[in-house]
């Protein structure tokens, strides 16, 4: 009822207005006209965090219209401007930002969004660690930059644990092959922004088992041992795995099994270092006891002979317990049939052993009779080549 009146219409299209007029006499007349309302945008957009490192990307939310062209218009509340679509804005000033977004269309039609973004204080993450074996521990240091505020951590190490130390110390467990983790630091600035960063470590499968057998051998050697690896699947050593051997003070060998022949009774401390492909190693330690003369004060002279090692290629040592305290010790050496070859010489008793050099023999099965106090014992030897 206004004389001039203004109208927002809800729709496109062509609209029929009527305007009628009366005076104070009561006459009357109209008039009518078609008025063409356009179709008009409506603006909108969204924005990830106004952060001071992380670029803020800004995304525009306005639905086309069909037949019409728009024109954009971006005014970022710091002296900067931008036409395209969805910027991404890069800022220089902390604080409060007035940002706005017009939409113009080419028939003549515009709509324009306001929000104030705060640009907050974001801190650089950034972390440094070293790949492991599998059991040790992963030691990860924190290199995170920021200029100010109050700074807290949180890490996932893709395992499903998490921490929410500086800079945590951590061990994957049940890694039974080698295996990659993306870990992913997030740092957080109280009343700021956030930054993380994700980083492949890699924890390396070490051998599967670090144990060992020491079986006695005194066929292999007067005071033998033999010492087997465990590969986790039984006795034997793991595909891919070196091994080292130590053998107390008596020196070291290298290979898939170790033997030591002890030069004394007593008690030795065996070391077993087992390393594979990886760099990956783990030790194992234990005792042996050689008693061989509580073998031989047991069973007598029998028990007190041996002969090493069985079978050989024609060289072999037969050792006596206490030779040097049978003054009428001898050895002989026969046949299988009984016949005698030779005599073997019994001087240098000071350690027991006495070497035989039968390399001259044919392959097969022979022996050796030794006789000392009285008593008398037959070995069996076989000489293989």
């Amino acid at each position: 009822t206004l004389q001039d009146e203004t109208h927002d219409f809800s729709t496109p299209g062509t609209h029929r207005v009527k305007m009628k007029a009366i005076s104070e006499f009561g006459c009357a007349d109209s008039a009518t006209q078609n008025i063409l309302v356009r179709p008009a945008p409506v603006a909108g957009f969204t924005n990830t965090a106004a952060c001071s490192i992380t670029p803020t990307t800004f995304t525009n939310t306005t639905a086309p219209i069909s037949g019409t062209t728009p024109t954009y218009t971006w005014n970022f509340g710091d002296g900067t401007n931008s036409g395209v679509m969805s910027p991404v804005k890069n800022w220089t000033a902390l604080g409060p930002k007035t940002v706005s977004m017009k939409v113009e269309l080419d028939n003549g039609c515009s709509d324009m969004i306001t929000k104030t973004l705060s640009v907050g204080i974001q801190p650089s993450a950034n972390f440094a660690t070293s790949n492991v074996c599998a059991g040790e521990q992963m030691v990860f240091v924190n290199n995170t930059t920021w200029p100010q505020g109050d700074i807290t951590y949180l890490w996932n190490f893709a395992d499903g644990n998490t921490s929410t130390q500086t800079a945590p110390r951590y061990t994957y467990t049940g890694v039974t092959s080698t295996r990659v983790f993306n870990v992913t630091l997030y740092a957080f600035i109280a009343g700021g922004c956030a930054d993380s960063m994700t980083k492949q470590v890699t924890v390396n499968e070490g051998p599967r088992t670090c144990d060992f057998d020491a079986d006695i051998n005194y066929n292999k050697g007067f005071r033998g041992v033999d010492f087997t690896p465990k590969s986790g699947t039984g006795s034997g050593a793991q595909t891919g795995v070196n091994y080292t051997w130590i053998y107390d003070t008596e020196g070291q060998s290298n290979g898939p099994a170790g033997f030591n022949n002890f030069q004394e009774d007593g008690v030795y401390r065996i070391t077993m270092r087992a390393r594979n492909a990886n760099g990956c190693e783990c030790t194992a330690v234990k005792t042996v006891t050689i008693n061989r003369r509580g073998v031989s004060e047991a069973t007598g002279l029998e028990a007190a002979v041996k002969v090493y090692p069985n079978p050989n290629n024609g060289l072999f040592t037969v050792n006596v317990a206490d030779a040097m305290n049978f003054s009428d010790l001898s050895l002989s050496l026969y046949d299988i049939l009984g016949s005698k070859i030779a005599e073997i010489p019994t001087n240098g008793r000071s350690n027991g052993n006495f070497a035989v050099d039968a390399a001259s023999l044919s392959s097969g099965v022979y022996l050796v009779k030794v006789s000392a106090g009285g008593q008398s014992t037959v070995l069996r030897v076989n000489i293989q080549r």
